[in-house]
C-alpha cells in the first residue's frame, strides 16, 4: 500500500491462492469496492472523497464449516456498513465505532450460520483498515 501525501490517493495491491492444504481458497481481500479471492489486483482509490477507503483481509478458517462463504460475508457487510458511517468519525470515535460494528457483522455472521445446516460453525478472521 503506498498513500500519496498530495492527492489522497491510495495504491493497494493483493494477491490470494489456495494454497497447497485446502480444496477451495477459503481467504478473501477487500481493496475499496472490490472482493478477491484468487488471483492478483491492485487499485488505485482516493481516500479524499469524503467517503474513505476500506481495506481488509478475511481468513476462512480451515477446518470449519464454509470459510468461504464466512470471509465473503464479512468482507462485504463490514464494507456495507462502512459506506453507512458517520462522516464525522474521529481516531477517537472510531475505535469504538467499528469495534461495535465488527460485533453486529459477527452477530449477523452466526445468524446467517445457524441458518442452514451446511454453514452451522463458519468462521472467519478479519484484519482491515480504514482511510
Amino acid at each position: 500500500m503506498e498513500e500519496s501525501a498530495d492527492s489522497g490517493i491510495i495504491r493497494a495491491a493483493a494477491a490470494s491462492d489456495i494454497g497447497l492444504v485446502r480444496s477451495r481458497n477459503e481467504d478473501g481481500v477487500w481493496l475499496g469496492d472490490s472482493f478477491l479471492r484468487t488471483g492478483q489486483c491492485s487499485t488505485s482509490m482516493n481516500a479524499g472523497t469524503g467517503r474513505g477507503v476500506f481495506l481488509a483481509v478475511a481468513d476462512g478458517v480451515g477446518g470449519a464449516a464454509a470459510g468461504d462463504v464466512a470471509s465473503k460475508f464479512v468482507l462485504e457487510e463490514m464494507a456495507c456498513l462502512i459506506d453507512e458511517a458517520p462522516r464525522s468519525l474521529t481516531p477517537e470515535s472510531g475505535g469504538p465505532w467499528f469495534k461495535e460494528t465488527a460485533a453486529r457483522v459477527n452477530a449477523a455472521l452466526v445468524e446467517c450460520g445457524e441458518s442452514r445446516n451446511e454453514l452451522r460453525g463458519m468462521a472467519t478472521t478479519l484484519t482491515g483498515v480504514y482511510f
